[in-house]
């Protein structure tokens, strides 16, 4: 029974494999003869559905897959466009060709033996309001945030040939256009170092493109071999060289490259990268990069810009859909003019140069532009930029050449967060003391909304106002102040234009010597009332106070007062801010009777770019005492010192003015009279 058993088990296993036999010589003789074009409707409807566009194979479809290469050709391949761009095609191809090696994928190595890709037409856009066509959704979806997928791991390609490609980008987000060719080949196989050759030329923003990379020779590319190639952009006055090596080909999210950039304008990268750096005169710069997913290491960087040195690390985190920079550069040498253009003034001001427009995300470069004729910068901030990334940075600069003003070093901690700049703190220093303090841009809105909150300390006069190391400076003391600001604008001037707030001055002690003058051209110690008596060469300054109300972008003067040891000096006006038109006027008070009773004011007029300063002929004022002259300032010059300092009404000086300002003050002011 046992042994009859086994027989018709055998008998049916037989028969089972005989069955599978047939069906699988049947497969194998439907694959071979079948009509592979009878599929390509299907394959189409189905590609379009997961696309969520149209999708069509209009050409023969070709498989070989008896074979230890198998192999594919398409012919007239199209790619529709989302519906909101339905006139032209994304992707038309006249024919593709690809080649696997199957041993290889015994062992777990993906190898495709050749791929060739014949006219490919390639057409990319993303409007104004980020809908891009390689974003596949379905027909009305909003754009919705791009979270960054992991860099592909693509297979270790052999030979790579494209003929005659076509390519052409449209982003109305950074403003960029490109229409250029691309061709990959192949000249040789073993003889040259750098067999393989990808070229792309073309127009971007206007300019001249052009993209070369040269690699390894692809045929002896191997999955555990790293895969080296240098590469060469030229854009417009741009320069990069590169390079690379994929240390697992082909990777892509594991990349190192060496790279070398130069440049007129570091803010036209954003162009290549579409991140927002600030303007400068030309750079030359290096740094090693290397990718991991979606990180970007940036590792000794350094390099020149105008000829400030800078250098540092830095990394660009991608994992969270908008670029997040952080970085720490410092410069051991840092020419303040370098980097006047971050804030919109031409670096190269004294030259013939077209002065640019630049901010502190991009700038604008029309054909012609005039000389402008406000001294505050009036170049627009491109918001778009600086929505568009997050960033951490801190700077250090350790020796500043700075021109006529003495800087010792400059501190800055930038942190932007979607739309938001922050500046703080940010600290100059000079040889004594030094102006810090905080800043706020919030450009979320169509007109950035900007605050200014920053302190002068302790710096000392005749360090800033020296003009050579053995010459005697005009006014000696220490200045202190402080500036409170906020407004909304786009650029430097249009936030003065209207802004409101405080700005103020204190000397609580000094000295001024005779050569005061020479700084104006004209006498005012003799204008002033004798504020230098002959027989003397300085006067004690006990304290001096300037200090503006800003409305509306109207500096209006609520007290200047400067008492020295000869005259009370007082003074007003104002500084409209958005024309920069100066009206601002001193008079003195002798303390003392004097034998020449009247005096003719001193003004300031003209504008910040080209003040003038005079005597104003037309009227003298009469001598008054200076119980007048103090009286409509008690109230409010308490109150000032404390803005800045509240140990300035301790200062001895200081505290001196205001006692006797208590004790004299009565309500009174200047009284024109006819000229003698």
């Amino acid at each position: 029974m046992a042994r009859a058993g086994s027989r018709r088990t055998l008998a049916a296993l037989k028969w089972i494999g005989i069955s599978l036999g047939a069906v699988l010589v049947l497969l194998i003789l439907i694959v071979a003869f079948m009509d592979w074009n009878a599929l390509r409707a299907p394959i189409a409807r189905m590609a379009g559905a997961k696309l969520h566009r149209t999708v069509q194979l209009d050409g023969p479809l070709e498989v070989h897959l008896f074979s230890l290469t198998p192999s594919i050709s398409i012919a007239d391949l199209k790619v529709g466009n989302p519906e909101w761009e339905r006139e032209r095609q994304m992707l038309d191809v006249a024919r593709i060709t690809a080649s696997i090696e199957l041993l290889p994928l015994l062992v777990g190595h993906r190898i495709v033996r050749q791929i060739e890709v014949d006219r490919p037409r390639i057409y990319l856009h993303q409007d104004a309001s980020k809908r891009a066509n390689w974003q596949f959704q379905p027909a009305g979806a909003q754009p919705q945030p791009q979270q960054p997928s992991k860099p592909p791991e693509l297979p270790v390609i052999k030979r790579l040939i494209v003929k005659e490609g076509d390519l052409e980008i449209r982003d109305e987000v950074r403003k960029l256009t490109f229409k250029g060719t691309l061709n990959a080949h192949e000249e040789s196989q073993q003889r040259e170092a750098r067999a393989f050759a990808l070229q792309g030329q073309g127009i971007l923003n206007g300019k001249k493109f052009d993209l070369n990379v040269a690699g390894d020779p692809l045929i002896n590319a191997e999955p555990d071999r790293p895969y080296t190639f240098d590469a060469a952009v030229k854009a417009a006055d741009i320069r990069v060289s590169v390079q690379g090596r994929i240390p697992r080909p082909f990777d892509m999210s594991r990349v190192q490259a060496d790279i070398v950039a130069s440049g007129q304008d570091f803010a036209d990268i954003y162009y290549l990268t579409g991140l927002a750096l600030p303007n400068t005169p030309p750079y030359k710069v290096s740094t090693s990069v290397e990718r991991d997913d979606n990180r970007i290491t940036l590792r000794h960087f350094s390099g020149l810009v105008g000829k400030s040195k800078i250098q540092g690390d830095g990394a660009i985190d991608l994992s969270s859909g908008r670029p997040t920079v952080t970085a720490n550069i410092s410069s051991p040498l840092l020419r303040l003019r370098d980097f006047v253009a971050s804030f919109g003034v031409s670096p190269e001001s004294e030259s013939s140069k077209t002065p640019d427009k630049g901010t502190l995300a991009g700038k604008q470069k029309p054909a012609t532009v005039s000389e402008s004729p406000f001294l505050l910068p009036d170049s627009v901030l491109q918001l778009e930029r600086v929505r568009g990334m997050d960033a951490a940075v801190r700077f250090r600069a350790d020796k500043i050449e700075s021109g006529k003003v003495p800087l010792t070093g400059v501190a800055l901690d930038i942190k932007l967060d979607h739309g938001i700049l922050d500046i703080a703190p940010f600290a100059i220093a000079f040889p004594q003391g030094e102006f810090s303090g905080d800043a706020r841009i919030d450009a979320r809105k169509d007109v950035p909304l900007v605050n200014v909150d920053a302190k002068l300390r302790n710096v000392h006069l005749e360090k800033l106002l020296q003009t050579r190391e053995d010459s005697q400076p005009a006014i000696e003391g220490l200045l202190v102040g402080r500036v409170r600001l906020h407004g909304a604008g786009a650029s430097v001037h249009e936030v003065a234009s209207n802004a409101d707030g405080t700005i103020t001055a204190v000397i609580p002690h000094g000295e001024i010597r005779a050569a005061f003058a020479e700084l104006t051209g004209i006498n005012i110690a003799e204008g002033v009332g004798l504020l230098i008596a002959k027989r003397d060469q300085q006067a004690e300054v006990r304290c001096g106070v300037a200090d503006f109300q800003a409305e509306r972008g109207v500096l209006q003067s609520r007290a200047v007062i400067f008492d020295t040891s000869n005259v009370l000096v007082t003074g007003g006006g104002h500084i409209n801010l958005a024309t920069e038109a100066l009206d601002l006027s001193v008079q003195g008070h002798p303390k003392k009777v004097r034998l020449v009773r009247l005096r003719s004011p001193i003004k300031l007029q003209g504008h910040l770019k080209q003040p003038k300063i005079g005597l104003d002929a037309g009227k003298t004022v009469a001598q008054t005492g200076i119980a007048a002259a103090l009286g409509a300032l008690v109230t409010p010059l308490a109150a000032i010192v404390a803005f800045v300092d509240p140990g300035l009404a301790e200062d001895a000086n200081c505290a001196a003015l205001l006692a006797e300002a208590r004790q004299k003050g009565v309500p009174g002011q200047l009284t024109p009279t006819p000229d003698h």
